[in-house]
């Protein structure tokens, strides 16, 4: 069977249905409709469907809005495969692609579908076929590829017993925030300085000597009375890597969460790289959350400053997998109205300090 398929912007209906097992859906041939500005994400998928073993083909579109130039495209391609296996996946193009190639596929008989991607499903135009449920997810390095980037496939692992600590720094996220604050601060500036010994710290405020003896227990630091880092490793736990950590362990234990990934690198085809501290798909939809422990509010109006910066960066993130793609943030300080609702307008949960208890309930809210 041979998919014609329409490139768009939005790869993820072109290539899911050749995932699929079922031998009345999936194509061990698909032909790519494209415009001169879709060559590049043509390629993507191109690469996508041969690492799979499954032909691909180009069929040029010279002016992708000129209607009736379209309809003979598409009736001169489907003119010679009158006796072959053909269908139209319509999801994709524009419209003027699949108004022409849907009714030259009418006039030739042939099938037609649409990717209904918010409910998986396969729908056929023709009434006579039911819809259909897609059974296959895309892994993320796939749905990365198809969008024009790499990622890297490191797995980062975590002590034991900083696992648990995540979970206990999570909790005390409202009664220690002064002491965890003073902590991210001074970890920091370790961190900027290559060094791991920042010495003792006069005043750590309410629930440091709790703290410190608690990331002496837990072995992040050398001793109790000064903020003494055991390794790089150590110091970067305590720079926030905590709380990346604990939204990471908690993505993983959600429902229908596919390859979650903490400390994501990924490079486009210039090189350029950034880097996602969590990341997983769910329902072939992106989710990228960027997690922050400093204050975000403070020195700071409507539109500069930290909690500003945080919105613009997850914003531009999120063109990363297409207009599906859904951003949270995560923060263990609190979040001030004003930049929530801004955060909010550009399609961006935010979760702060106030939230971190209910961490796993409102993931599960934000993915649905």
């Amino acid at each position: 069977m041979t998919h014609l398929c329409l490139v768009s912007d939005q790869p993820v209906p072109n290539l899911l249905p050749a995932l699929e097992s079922n031998p009345a859906i999936k194509p061990d041939r698909v032909v790519l409709a494209v415009s001169a500005k879709m060559r590049q994400k043509a390629s993507f998928l191109e690469q996508a469907f041969t690492a799979r073993k499954i032909a691909c083909e180009i069929l040029d579109v010279k002016d992708p809005y000129n209607l009736p130039e379209l309809q003979q495209t598409f009736i001169n391609w489907l003119d010679p495969r009158a006796n072959e296996a053909v269908v139209l996946n319509v999801t994709g193009g524009t419209k003027p692609m699949a108004i022409a190639a849907q009714e030259a596929f009418r006039m030739a008989g042939k099938p037609v579908f649409y990717v209904n991607i918010a409910s998986d499903e396969i729908v056929w135009l023709d009434a006579s076929r039911p819809s259909c449920r897609m059974e296959k997810s895309l892994p993320l390095k796939t749905y990365f590829q198809i969008h024009g980037y790499t990622m890297d496939e490191e797995r980062r692992n975590m002590p034991e017993k900083w696992s648990a600590f995540c979970k206990e720094l999570t909790g005390h996220a409202t009664q220690w925030q002064q002491a965890l604050a003073k902590l991210n601060w001074h970890a920091m500036q370790a961190e900027r300085r290559d060094v791991l010994d920042e010495g003792r710290i006069a005043d750590g405020g309410s629930h440091w000597d709790e703290m410190m003896e608690q990331l002496y227990y837990n072995e992040i630091i050398r001793d109790r009375t000064r903020l003494h880092f055991k390794s790089a490793k150590a110091r970067a736990f305590a720079n926030g890597g905590w709380i990346e950590w604990q939204v990471y362990e908690t993505v993983r234990s959600l429902a229908g969460v596919i390859d979650p990934t903490l400390n994501l690198q990924i490079a486009d085809a210039a090189g350029n790289k950034n880097e996602l501290d969590v990341a997983f798909l769910c329902r072939n939809r992106l989710f990228i959350i960027e997690c922050k422990t400093k204050h975000l509010d403070r020195n700071a109006d409507d539109f500069h400053g930290p909690a500003a910066e945080a919105v613009y960066k997850l914003d531009a993130l999120l063109k990363t997998g297409g207009i599906r793609t859904k951003g949270i943030l995560v923060s263990f300080m609190p979040v001030g109205a004003n930049h929530k609702h801004r955060a909010e307008a550009a399609g961006i949960t935010v979760i702060d300090q106030g939230g971190l208890p209910r961490l796993k309930e409102l993931l599960t809210t934000a993915i649905k």
